[in-house]
């Protein structure tokens, strides 16, 4: 019998891994190391709330309700699995580009996603103690695919931070934890009114992401997916015309969930995602070591986790520049957005191609840090 983890852990971690040849370092690197996903401010993850309750929203209890794993021991930042702190500097950044107080860093820390939220299972095999009493045995499975409800969690973490908006006492207990205390009156109302439209954009970026998802639907048509499946691909089309800033975009509901994938013979396969659109052959000039196909298909994952960077919306024009040209369109509420068709496939074509930012800083599969400035 295997359950899913979508529940409430009574441990923080599993009893036993598959012995696949991971040292904990390599372990902690894949759960923790940074692609440049960005949700959210990180002080604003400690703080926020659930929407309905003065429970926080990144609690391991209340992410545990939605599938999501619980941090290993040896974590410290004490987040769920797959759950990255992203720290670097400002410039150049979109809808990220947050100021919410007075003197406030160029480089503060936001919280985001990496491939392991989304490619790390856990088993629970039922066992018995040593007196006879009945127990679960917990397998962790590195690069197996997750049992989450990454679209549940979403949803709710959207509600939440339109409650903080709206409820007068989420607020003022949103705005305690995360403004930096003032003697002077008028300087911490200011910090409030930053607060607020900082607050206020980053709501309406995630409203922009929901609609597209819901192919321009108020509220969501579609069945929930559940736990275990999501259109990553469906995500990640919405997310790249979303910034490339397409005039007239195309809305495509977001209605065809699949399985997530074990990704261990990932470097085996010919082509990727599950229509098998993109090609996992390198692509560069010969003798250059640099993998141009391997950076735009990062680059399109990236940013269906919540990347946020002028550098992503450059690489996906970049890595489309040549299916615009065949197709004798350039402007930006068409060829631009993605929307160009190739010979062969179907308009809902994504990049195999981007270049943006410096030779080397690829990620990989095991989560190495993302390339771009998000």
């Amino acid at each position: 019998m295997l359950t899913s983890t979508a529940c409430v852990w009574s441990r923080a971690s599993a009893d036993e891994d598959l012995g696949q040849g991971w040292s904990q370092a390599d372990r902690d690197l894949w759960y923790e190391q940074s692609q440049g996903s960005r949700l959210l401010p990180y002080t604003w993850a400690k703080a926020l709330e659930t929407a309905n309750g003065t429970e926080k929203f990144f609690d391991p209890a209340n992410m545990g309700r939605f599938g999501y794993l619980p941090p290993e021991p040896t974590s410290l930042s004490r987040l769920p699995v797959g759950f990255a702190i992203d720290r670097q500097k400002g410039d150049g950044f979109t809808y990220s580009d947050l100021q919410w107080f007075e003197g406030q860093r160029n480089d503060e820390a936001w919280l985001g996603m990496n491939c392991s939220a989304c490619h790390t299972a856990e088993l629970q095999l039922p066992e018995k103690t040593r007196d006879g009493s009945a127990a679960w045995k917990r397998i962790r499975v590195d690069g197996g695919p997750t049992l989450a409800d990454f679209q549940s969690m979403i949803e709710a973490l959207d509600a939440a931070l339109h409650s903080t908006n709206d409820d007068a006492a989420k607020f003022e207990r949103f705005a305690a934890s995360v403004l930096p205390r003032r003697d002077d009156p008028a300087l911490a109302r200011a910090d409030r009114d930053s607060l607020r439209r900082a607050l206020t954009k980053l709501i309406a970026w995630q409203d922009r992401v929901a609609l597209a998802n819901h192919g321009g639907a108020a509220t969501r048509q579609e069945p929930q997916f559940g736990n275990g499946r999501l259109d990553a691909f469906g995500h990640i089309y919405n997310k790249v015309a979303l910034f490339v800033g397409a005039q007239n975009q195309i809305l495509n509901p977001s209605t065809a969930p699949t399985s997530y994938p074990f990704i261990w013979n990932t470097s085996q396969s010919d082509r990727v995602q599950w229509n098998g659109i993109a090609s996992n052959q390198r692509l560069g000039p010969e003798g250059h070591s640099f993998d141009y196909g391997a950076l735009g298909r990062n680059s399109g994952e990236v940013t269906g986790s919540s990347a946020m960077s002028r550098c992503v919306r450059e690489a996906v024009l970049a890595a489309i520049a040549p299916a615009c040209r065949s197709s004798g369109s350039a402007s930006s509420n068409g060829c631009s957005a993605g929307f160009a068709r190739r010979p062969g496939r179907s308009s809902r074509s994504t990049p195999e191609q981007a270049v943006c930012g410096p030779p080397g800083r690829s990620s990989s599969l095991k989560g190495a840090r993302a390339v771009t400035r998000r």
